[in-house]
Order: structure tokens, then sequence, then C-alpha cells
């Protein structure tokens, strides 16, 4: 009987070891989901610029505008808050009157943080974008230390023609 709890207990050590932290996994998912929301906002600006033959942008939603009012927040380079779509009319990087809204993105409650190199992306009528490259870090929101917020985050590149792609690695565009 005690070789048989001896073994139990080791046997339920090791299970507990080999098996991965379920918050970790929640996180990568959570990231990953996030991920894929701002790659597949970034193809419909660039093919909808391309369509309307307009300046389409798309930028960093104003985390105090709420839920109904539309703004782009100007001195960000946080994208926590989530981001627009837009067909860019007016003043770019500006949602005015005259734009019209494509997408609205708001994020789950304390599902990453987003952090990047630029407040605003526009693409012209021929697809490619006005910016320069710029990158946009996604990272955990409930990582535990910088460590483990490393490991599940994931990194954004996106190219002067206006190409966006997912990094290998979470420090750089390589």
């Amino acid at each position: 009987m005690t070789e048989l709890l001896i073994t139990l207990a080791v046997a339920s050590i090791v299970l507990a070891l080999s098996v991965p932290d379920m918050g970790t996994l929640v996180a990568e998912r959570s990231v990953q989901g996030e991920v894929q929301a701002f790659l597949s906002a970034l193809r419909l600006a660039r093919h909808e610029a391309m369509r309307f033959g307009e300046v389409v942008s798309v930028c960093a939603r104003d985390p105090g505008g709420g839920d109904t009012v539309h703004a782009c927040w100007p001195e960000g380079r946080v994208w926590t808050a989530g981001w627009l779509v837009f067909v860019d009319r007016g003043q770019r990087g500006v949602v005015d009157p005259e734009d019209r809204v494509l997408l609205v993105h708001q994020p789950v409650q304390g599902s990453s943080r987003v952090q990047a190199t630029l407040s605003r992306l526009s693409f012209q009528p021929t697809g490619i974008s006005f910016n320069a490259a710029s990158s946009f870090r996604f990272v955990p929101a409930q990582a535990r230390n910088e460590a483990q917020a490393m490991a599940s985050a994931q990194l954004v590149c996106v190219n002067k023609a206006g190409r966006a792609r997912v990094s290998e690695s979470a420090q750089r565009c390589t």
C-alpha cells in the first residue's frame, strides 16, 4: 500500500511538471487572437484603399472615447484600447465627420497590451503605406513577469510597402 502511494505521488509530480501552465496557454491564445484580429484589420485597410481609390487609415483607439465615440489617439503608441479602420478623407489620422469608419476593434478586457512604433498607419489608393516600416508588440496583460511576457509575446512587423507579418522573434523584426 505504501509503495502504491509513493508511486502515485511521484507520478502526479511528474505529470504536474510536464503539463504546461494553464495560465500561460490562455495568455498565448489571447495574444494569438489579438494578433490575428490586427492582421485582418491591416489587410482590410489595404484592400479597401485599393477598392475605393482613397486613403484608408488604421489608428489606435482613444481609450477615453468610450464605446460609442470613434476617435484616434494621436499621441499614443499604445494600442491596448483597440484600433479603428476608416476611409480617411479629411486630416490624415483623424476621424473627421466626412470619414467612414469601416471597423472598430475593442479587445477583450485584459487580453493583451499592444505597443507600437506608430500611432497610425495610412494606406494609399495603390495599397502602399504612407508610413515607414513599423512594429506592434502584443504582450499578454496577465503575465506574471517579464520572462513570461516575452515568452508569450508576438511581434507584428509592417514593411514600408504596407505588408504585415508575424516575426519569429518577439524582440525585433527580422
